[in-house]
């Protein structure tokens, strides 16, 4: 600032002083000094006290922002505190509670009297739960802070609740600190509910899986009898012919034999179907074991060869060679696969077509999963129904349920694999699924 500043000629200045305001070297501001009667009033003896004066301004002035600081900091943590989101506790060394929020009180049933009684965290805390103390207010000492865990505390009227609590200390000997604490029993009711539900919907799962089984099972009740009858009738004639062969003149024993070793086999061909019907309409909970799908294949072909002689249906089998195992429920398995040859049974069975071929094959990929098909001969579909197919209560059928092959993709994809649908050259439709081959991961469930 020189004499012929403006200011200095406007307000007529004869003398003036600055000097910086500074708190262990860092400046806090300045004190600016002007005078208009005499120069050089600002002599050495008066600059010493003023500058003594600047150095006791600067730490007031720091004293001041720090205390305002800290009223700002507090005023935050209060109103956080206030808020009541979650439970919030200061506590002492000793386990005393020295201050809480609403929010914890509420969630203990405690009362600010109780607290003024000296309420202490080993008087809420279960005897179960007595030794996390100890260890809890050593992790506090050692590192300051005390992770998020869970644990129990008494309420006022004696029951139980389950927090989430963290902490954290105020200084190093963690003589004190502050405490947050996060109510689990609406969480955790939420999480049971959640369980029933997955149980009910699975339970609901279950009962449609053997609806439909049954009404497959009703569906082939014709054909089964059909296939029960022959070998019935071969019993019956057997043993006709056996009755003879021991009355004869002399008899004959030999043929009499083996006149009833075919009474025998036939009884076993009745006795298979049966068991084959009876695991089928059997209803229990899935059974995750190793299942060859080319013996699901040909054991699930004799329930259905009847029908399809008699609509005149020309069935082939294409099976892989050594397909590996998959980890399933075999009458499942073998469920989805009746539900994919019935409906292409009933599909060439409207279809008009001359030609019915009906294939079931195998095929197994360079991942070792499996993929096994039913393709039919009947009528090529338009390209969106191949996707509507899986959805729960379509059906192309007049009087279907539709609830078929949306349990089989339900089923195969429980057990991580997949089910779809495409047309066949040059008409018909093929509907596959893939399953993964075994593996120890897939099969922990057995």
């Amino acid at each position: 600032m020189s004499r012929d500043d403006p200011y200095v000629r406007d307000n007529r200045l004869r003398s003036v002083l600055c000097v910086p305001l500074t708190n262990q070297g860092s400046g806090v501001g300045l004190l600016y000094l002007e005078n208009n009667l005499a120069p050089g009033a600002f002599t050495p003896s008066r600059l010493a006290l003023l500058k003594l004066l600047a150095s006791q301004a600067a730490a007031s002035l720091e004293k001041a922002r720090l205390i305002r600081d800290l009223e700002e900091r507090q005023s935050r943590i209060r109103r956080l505190v206030d808020a009541n989101i979650i439970g919030i506790v200061i506590w002492a060394r000793d386990g005393r509670l020295l201050d809480a929020n609403d929010a914890f009180l509420q969630m203990t049933q405690y009362t600010r009297e109780d607290l003024e009684r000296g309420l202490a965290w080993h008087d809420m805390t279960p005897p179960d739960w007595q030794t996390h103390v100890t260890g809890s207010l050593s992790e506090l000492t050692a590192t300051g802070v005390m992770q998020p865990r869970a644990k129990e505390y008494f309420r006022r009227d004696g029951s139980r609740v389950r927090v989430l609590i963290g902490a954290a200390a105020f200084d190093a000997q963690a003589s004190e600190g502050v405490a947050y604490i996060l109510d689990l029993t609406e969480r955790e009711i939420a999480e049971r509910k959640a369980v029933e539900s997955e149980q009910r919907f699975r339970d609901l799962q279950a009962e449609l899986a053997h609806a439909n089984r049954i009404e497959t099972v009703g569906q082939l009740s014709s054909w089964i009898a059909h296939d029960i009858r022959q070998p019935l009738v071969g019993m019956v004639a057997s043993a006709n012919a056996g009755f003879q062969w021991l009355s004869a003149t002399p008899p004959n024993v030999g043929a009499a034999q083996r006149s009833l070793q075919r009474v025998e086999e036939e009884g076993h061909r009745a006795a298979d179907i049966l068991d084959k019907i009876r695991a089928l309409m059997k209803k229990s909970a899935p059974v995750r074991e190793r299942v060859d799908l080319n013996d699901l294949v040909l054991s699930t072909l004799p329930l259905l060869h009847s029908e399809a002689r008699h609509k005149t249906i020309n069935v082939q089998v294409d099976l892989a060679q050594a397909t590996p195992l998959v980890s399933a429920d075999r009458v499942q398995l073998q469920q989805v696969i009746m539900n994919m040859v019935v409906n292409a049974i009933d599909a060439m069975s409207v279809s008009g077509e001359k030609e019915k071929n009906l294939t079931i094959a195998t095929q197994v990929d360079d991942k070792g999963g499996v993929t096994t098909s039913v393709s039919d001969t009947g009528p090529l579909l338009p390209a969106e129904e191949y996707d509507r197919f899986f959805k729960a209560f379509y059906s192309t059928k007049q009087h279907g349920l539709g609830i078929g092959l949306a349990i089989c993709r339900n089923i195969v994809e429980n057990y991580g694999g997949r089910i779809w649908g495409e047309p066949c050259a040059p008409h018909g439709t093929s509907v596959r699924f893939w399953l993964p081959g075994f593996t120890s991961a897939s099969g922990a469930g057995e």
